[in-house]
């Protein structure tokens, strides 16, 4: 629950701080999923990730290039909120700290306004 005074940017920023702490805690450096990733006036297929080593393994279609590594997922968040968005929804996996699904709406009188991404089939490889 926030204080009275609290900045709902800041708790949302201590939500994505721990996020990016338990992605760090578990060491993950290769992995794939699959990102989805919407907005307003855009229509982009979804791709699929594969990252090794902690860089990005191929190369994502147009319009994924900030969506290639969980790292970049973090920033693209960050961006978000840095906007102080109208309305902003991030979900976290538990474990891992890989963002499952996030949207964000600008301005409360907008209509294509929003954006958003989620991953899905999140794999750890070898």
């Amino acid at each position: 629950m926030l204080d009275a005074g609290a900045s709902p940017y800041a708790f949302l920023a201590d939500r994505l701080a721990a996020a990016r702490a338990r992605w760090k805690k578990a060491g993950i450096k290769s992995y794939t999923y699959r990102i989805l990733v919407s907005c307003g006036g855009c229509a982009l297929p979804g791709g699929t990730v594969t990252v090794r080593g902690g860089k990005a393994n191929t190369k994502p279609a147009t319009g994924y290039g900030d969506y290639k590594t969980v790292n970049r997922l973090f920033s693209v968040i960050k961006r978000f909120l840095a906007d102080k968005p109208y309305s902003f929804q991030a979900t976290y996996d538990r474990t891992t700290g890989v963002p499952i699904d996030v949207s964000v709406h600008q301005d409360k009188l907008g209509v294509d306004d929003y954006y958003g991404f989620g991953t899905r089939g999140f794999k750890k490889l070898d």
